[in-house]
């Protein structure tokens, strides 16, 4: 009986510990990235546009909609480039040349999917005021009262 109490808390405590890490890694993964909740470097922070005018947040809205089948299929270019290098990487034979060829194809989606974004967003930014645009990069910087 005694035994079984002893091994649920050496089980009790060894959660606890890997617990405790998990949690140590993310305080510390926040400390070293503190950008991560002010929109992690973001130029503009769309989650921000809750704060704009009706108007202007749907008309940012329907233009960023006018694209969302080319973000979508970009999106899966993305997706099937990141698998295949993960196939390359798992490979019962290591092939370092395969797996480059597989890295540049999952920077050009990459950066295709990103060219799309900021078309996009171009778009969709002219339909707002300069007072909103503001609005959304001072969001991104972290920047509250607009004040630096």
């Amino acid at each position: 009986m005694l035994g079984d109490a002893s091994r649920r808390l050496s089980y009790v405590l060894a959660a606890s510990i890997f617990v405790n890490l998990f949690l140590g890694g993310v305080i510390a993964a926040r400390w070293f990235h503190p950008g991560g909740e002010r929109g992690g470097g973001a130029l503009i922070v769309h989650a921000q546009l809750h704060e704009l005018p009706d108007s202007e947040r749907f008309a940012f809205l329907a233009a960023m909609h006018r694209h969302a089948p080319a973000l979508a299929a970009a999106r899966e270019r993305v997706r099937s480039a990141k698998q295949a290098a993960e196939d390359a990487i798992i490979a019962p034979h290591y092939d370092g040349a395969l797996l480059s060829r597989r890295f540049a194809d999952l920077r050009a989606a990459v950066e295709a999917q990103q060219t799309i974004l900021h078309e996009a967003t171009v778009e969709g930014l002219a339909t707002l005021s300069i007072r909103s645009r503001a609005l959304l990069v001072r969001h991104a910087h972290g920047i509250q009262d607009g004040h630096s």
